[in-house]
């Protein structure tokens, strides 16, 4: 089957979206499908960018950069789908990665234009702002403008499918028949060896933080102090790695892990390589994420821990219900107000992927 994704941007590491259609696309290659990805509102690139993704198992892709005007960029785009000629084109829906207020008016027609009568479905990987957390009263105005053009949108193009990855999504498009699409994580598996340079530190404890920090740093707070806690547990050093970039709110804090936990017991890895995440997602005891449980199912970074194998600290104590936790994953989610175990396990490491793109092939089947 030939299937083209629809997305904002596919820079690798610096777009999860697109790191998970490129996943996404290699599983159903290796499956015998034929894949193609038009990224139509790229902003790390400057030129117009068609090639053949060689290292990516013969992927077709187009990549069009965010400063052309949007009729040349779809112009551009309606003559890759046409060469490609995909039965099914599937919109990887994220609100800001086709307009810089999310908001999507006008684009209903544009998008008909690229599927032309071929089948059409919608992945929502986020929808409006206001869902679910705290905002401000001016993000929710934008986000209650967002709702109504996202809602439009979905009633011009009727698509044939329509999936998200979590329930409370799919609550929120309760008059629309959804299907739920599970998340893989967004990195690969890798084999230890010992050309890695790393080892596991039987003296130490060690937590990894993987992905953006959160606003609400005082959740941060009582989570380091939980690493501290389960580390004396076991009577072994708290030591704390952070992996990737962190976002706006990384210098604070690392700031409040220095001082829980000591300078030393503190390690800025930076922005990785995929390989390199991997072992060292591999070389941990416990993993640190943003998400709570009913965001989870929608963070690439806290999947891609749980599938290395690590138990996964969440943000906030433990919920009274459970109705949003995972059951796969349920056993190894842990809270700043549980009491740590006097001995920690890790799973065997196994990805979502082959699951996820089966099911996937059988929904557009």
């Amino acid at each position: 089957m030939k299937i083209l994704f629809i997305c904002g941007s596919i820079e690798p590491g610096h777009d999860g979206v697109g790191d998970y259609i490129r996943h996404l696309s290699i599983a159903l290659i290796s499956s015998g499908h034929e894949v193609a990805i038009a990224a139509i509102n790229d902003h790390h690139i400057s030129t117009v960018t068609e090639n053949l993704l060689k290292s990516d198992h013969g992927m077709s892709t187009l990549r069009l950069p965010a400063h052309l005007k949007i009729d040349q960029r779809f112009l551009l785009s309606k003559t890759f789908v046409n060469n490609f000629n995909p039965k099914w084109i599937s919109l990887q829906f994220v609100p800001f990665s086709f307009h810089h207020k999310g908001l999507m008016f006008g684009l209903a027609k544009r998008f008909l234009s690229l599927s032309d009568g071929r089948k059409l479905h919608v992945m929502f990987h986020e929808l409006w702002i206001g869902v679910y957390g705290k905002f401000s009263t001016k993000q929710r105005l934008l986000g209650k403008v967002q709702k109504l053009s996202i809602l439009g949108l979905l009633k011009r193009l009727k698509p044939d499918l329509i999936t998200t990855t979590i329930e409370i999504y799919r609550r929120n498009l309760s008059t629309y028949n959804v299907n739920l699409l599970p998340l893989f994580g967004n990195i690969a598996i890798q084999v230890m060896d010992s050309e890695s340079g790393l080892v596991y530190d039987n003296n130490r404890f060690t937590a990894i933080h993987f992905g953006t920090f959160s606003s609400e740093i005082h959740d941060f707070e009582r989570q380091i102090h939980f690493l501290s806690k389960a580390a004396k547990k076991v009577n072994k050093i708290p030591f704390l790695k952070v992996a990737g970039s962190g976002g706006v709110h990384k210098e604070k804090a690392m700031s409040i892990a220095k001082e829980i936990l000591g300078d030393e017991q503190v390690q800025d890895l930076g922005r990785l390589t995929e390989a390199l995440v991997s072992i060292h997602l591999l070389t941990s005891d416990l993993g640190i994420s943003r998400a709570d449980p009913v965001l989870l199912g929608k963070s690439g970074s806290a999947i891609a821990m749980l599938e290395h194998g690590l138990p996964l600290l969440l943000r906030g104590g433990r919920p009274a219900g459970q109705e949003y936790l995972p059951i796969s994953f349920k056993e190894r989610l842990v809270f700043f107000n549980d009491e740590p175990p006097e001995k920690w396990t890790k799973d065997v490491p196994g990805s979502l992927i082959k699951e996820v793109s089966t099911l996937y092939y059988k929904m557009i089947n």
